[in-house]
């Protein structure tokens, strides 16, 4: 099997639709994802941050 080097980018057509979900529902983007997953520990509580005010936030809100 030959090596080119070179992988098949599956990603791009998703990305934009994956941010532009990102930034309307979390007002997040995929850079802070992917610090996150890079190990960037700011990146990392302000994510999980985002998670407890959620959390409380649906505690809190009427049942619609």
């Amino acid at each position: 099997m030959k090596n080119t080097g070179k992988l098949k980018n599956l990603v791009s057509s998703k990305s934009r639709h994956l941010e532009k979900q990102l930034r309307g529902k979390f007002n997040a983007s995929t850079n802070l994802v992917y610090r996150a997953l890079m190990g960037d520990q700011k990146a990392l509580k302000l994510i999980g941050q985002m998670g407890n005010d959620g959390a409380k936030i649906s505690d809190f809100a009427p049942k619609v």
